[in-house]
C-alpha cells in the first residue's frame, strides 16, 4: 500500500483563504518528508469547494519544495482548458517536477464550474475526449511540422509551430484518468493509464480494480505499464485520526456537516436550478448531500487501529495505493495537524514495507 496526500481544502471565506493555503502547502512539504509517494492537486473552482483553485499553478509553486514525492493531479478538468494552453502547462510542470509528474484528466460534475467558464456540462464527457485528443497530437507536433488545425465546441486555431517547452519525460508526460464508471475505468485500463478513483468501500473497490487489472492484462500493454499503473493508481478516502474512535468521530462531526453541506451546494444548487446528483449517485452510490452514504463509502475515521485494520481491508481487495484527504470540511488546523501526525507515526509503520518495495 503507497500512500499519497490529497490537498482539497474547503474554505469558509476570502479571510480564511491565506491561512488555509499556507496550512496545505506546509502539510505537502511534510508529507514528502514523511514518505508519501506523491501530492495529489485537484481542480475545482467558484464554490469555496477548493481554496487554490488551479493545480497547475499550485503544482508549480510546491515543485521546488518536493524532494521525492511526486506531484499527482487527480485531477484536472479538462473542458474547463484551452487545449493548446492546458498542453503548455502540462510541459511546464512536467519540466519543474523533473518528470515526476501524472496528469490525471477527468470531465467534472460542477455546474458552478462550467457556468463560470462558459462550457456545456452536458457535453463534457464528449468535450473531455476532444480536449484530451488535441492536447495528445499537439504534444507530439513538431515546429516543421504542417499547421496543425483544432477546434472545439468552444474555440479553435491553428498551431505554427510547437508546444514549449518540451516535456521533460519523453515522449510526453504520464498520464493519469479519474473514473468512477465501469465503462471509464475500462477505458483508462485500455490506454494503460493509472487509475484515480473513490467513494465505494472494500469490497465494491475491489471488484473495481479486479476489473482494472483483467483489462490491463487483456489490453496487452508491456510489464512495465502494468506495473506503472499499478505502482501509481489509488483510492482517494477522506480521513480523519485520533487517540480513540469515539474521538475521531466527535471531531469531524462538524467537518461532515460541512463537508456535505459544500457537495450539495456545488452539484445541486447550481446556475438555474440544474442538478447533477441524480448522474453522481448512479456513478459513485453516493448523492451530493448523503453524510451516510459519504461516510460508509468515501471515508475513513477512527484511533489508528482502526484506521489500519480498515486500510487493510482495501489492502486485502487489492487496492495498491490511497490518496489520503486531511484537510476537509473547514476543521481545525490545530486537529488537523495532530490527525496528520498521527496517520504519520501510528499507521504509516504498518505498510513501511510494502511501501519501500
Amino acid at each position: 500500500m503507497r500512500f499519497h496526500c490529497y490537498v482539497n481544502p474547503q474554505t469558509p471565506g476570502p479571510d480564511h483563504d491565506t491561512a488555509i493555503i499556507d496550512a496545505v502547502t506546509e502539510q505537502a512539504v511534510e508529507a514528502d518528508r514523511a514518505g508519501f509517494a506523491g501530492i495529489c492537486l485537484t481542480e475545482h473552482h467558484f464554490s469555496d469547494y477548493n481554496t487554490y483553485g488551479d493545480p497547475f499553478l499550485f503544482g508549480s509553486y510546491l515543485a521546488p519544495q518536493l524532494a521525492n514525492a511526486w506531484v499527482i493531479l487527480t485531477v484536472a478538468v479538462a473542458p474547463l482548458h484551452n487545449p493548446l494552453k492546458l498542453a503548455e502547462r502540462i510541459n511546464l510542470l512536467d519540466q519543474l517536477t523533473k518528470g515526476r509528474l501524472i496528469v490525471g484528466i477527468g470531465p467534472g460534475s460542477s455546474p458552478f464550474e462550467f457556468a463560470g467558464f462558459g462550457r456545456d456540462l452536458s457535453q463534457s464527457a464528449t468535450d473531455t475526449e476532444q480536449v484530451l485528443r488535441i492536447v495528445q497530437e499537439v504534444l507530439e507536433h513538431d515546429r516543421d511540422d504542417p499547421p496543425y488545425q483544432w477546434k472545439t465546441a468552444f474555440g479553435g486555431g491553428e498551431l505554427l509551430g510547437r508546444i514549449m517547452p518540451a516535456s521533460y519525460r519523453r515522449p510526453h508526460p504520464h498520464f493519469g484518468r479519474g473514473a468512477l464508471s465501469d465503462k471509464s475505468t475500462i477505458d483508462t485500463a485500455r490506454r494503460g493509464w493509472p487509475l484515480f478513483t473513490g467513494r465505494v468501500g472494500p469490497e465494491a473497490m475491489g471488484a473495481k480494480f479486479r476489473l482494472y487489472r483483467e483489462t490491463l492484462a487483456d489490453a496487452g500493454h508491456a510489464q512495465a505499464t502494468i506495473d506503472h499503473c499499478l505502482r501509481w493508481s489509488s483510492v482517494q478516502k477522506t480521513i480523519w485520526v485520533a487517540e480513540t474512535d469515539a474521538e475521531a468521530q466527535r471531531l469531524a462531526d462538524e467537518p461532515l456537516r460541512v463537508q456535505t453541506s459544500l457537495g450539495t451546494r456545488a452539484h445541486q444548487s447550481g446556475p438555474k436550478g440544474t442538478d447533477v446528483s441524480s448522474a453522481l449517485a448512479q456513478k459513485t452510490g453516493i448523492r451530493p448531500g448523503d453524510r451516510a452514504g459519504f461516510v460508509e463509502g468515501a471515508t475513513i475515521i477512527g484511533s489508528p487501529e482502526t484506521v489500519v485494520s480498515r486500510i487493510k481491508e482495501y489492502q486485502a481487495q487489492g487496492v495498491p495505493g490511497m490518496a489520503m484527504h486531511f484537510t476537509w470540511g473547514h476543521a481545525d488546523a490545530e486537529a488537523v495537524r495532530r490527525s496528520f501526525r498521527l496517520f504519520v507515526d501510528e499507521v504509516m509503520p504498518h505498510f513501511a514495507d510494502e511501501a519501500a518495495a
